[in-house]
């Protein structure tokens, strides 16, 4: 039998030692639309020379696990891993960034084959939320991961606990504030975080000896329509700002992503052929804010 695509499924669980499944785990079916695990080894080919033009020997180098979970954004599906991303664990419904680690072992399940792929140590590196005004809001987790394994029968020892079935969200319905103030001509919006995480290798072991972060770096574009210069100006004499987006679903439930203190990159307002709109794209780095003890906030209700 082949497998199908209809039939995969996501499980994740929080580990307390990185790299370590928790014994007799159940895991948490966890919301995707596409995701992707792979272990990577580079091959080392030996240049040496037999009187023959044909190589004699190769070999595989250091195992590097990286993955990715995509899906259509949606209220608290994707709890656990914004909470690996921001290096913090949620307090109460508030989610600031932090320097703990928070590591989980994912397993990719096959249910038609019974087949499983368990990537242990797994960090996520950044996500990037976008939010169109032209379809569902989306969002992208990078992940890195210390080991993966493949078996017949699943490391949950019991079926994944369901999430909550949360109807995905849009613009319809949202806010955006900026700099505290609501504005309504803004028609994309984008923004990545990523911890720039590395994976390090030691000598007398292929397998990855840790994950380590470097700074976060968060980043995006907002789109506006050009009906005057107050946020080109902002770009022009390098003022600060903030920006604030409210997505909201059908049921009320509400997820708020707060940038505090926004740097504007760029302002361009490009004239196209033909006729049409002009938009202003507006490119911006977040920074650290003081008073709110983060970059990023996120805010769940």
């Amino acid at each position: 039998m082949t497998a199908s695509n209809a039939l995969s499924k996501i499980g994740i669980i929080k580990e307390s030692v990185i790299g370590t499944t928790p014994a007799t785990p159940t895991l948490d079916s966890q919301r995707f639309s596409s995701a992707n695990f792979s272990l990577t080894k580079p091959e080392l080919l030996d240049d040496s020379k037999a009187d023959t033009r044909q190589y004699l020997y190769t070999k595989t180098g250091n195992k590097t696990v990286g993955g990715s979970i995509d899906g259509g954004f949606a209220h608290d599906n994707y709890d656990t891993l914004l909470e690996s991303a921001m290096y913090n664990a949620w307090d109460t419904d508030e989610l600031i960034m932090g320097d703990t680690i928070v590591s989980l072992s994912i397993e990719e399940g096959q249910s038609d084959i019974n087949q499983y792929k368990i990537n242990r140590g797994c960090v996520v590196n950044g996500f990037t939320l976008n939010a169109p005004v032209s379809g569902l809001a989306t969002i992208s987790f990078d992940i890195l991961g210390l080991s993966q394994a493949a078996s017949g029968s699943s490391v949950s020892a019991s079926a994944y606990t369901a999430q909550a079935s949360r109807q995905p969200m849009t613009h319809c319905g949202g806010t955006i504030l900026e700099n505290g103030t609501a504005i309504g001509v803004v028609t994309d919006l984008s923004f990545s975080m990523t911890n720039n995480l590395e994976t390090v290798h030691t000598w007398g072991e292929c397998d990855p000896h840790s994950l380590v972060p470097a700074r976060v770096d968060v980043t995006g574009t907002m789109s506006v329509l050009f009906e005057n210069s107050t946020l080109i100006n902002k770009f022009v004499n390098d003022t600060e700002s903030s920006l604030e987006f409210t997505m909201e679903d059908n049921d009320g439930n509400t997820m708020t992503f707060e940038l505090p203190n926004i740097k504007y990159t760029g302002a361009d307002v490009p004239i196209a052929t033909g006729s049409g709109l002009r938009v202003i794209t507006m490119p911006f780095r977040a920074l650290f804010d003081a008073t709110a003890g983060s970059t990023l906030v996120i805010t769940r209700s």
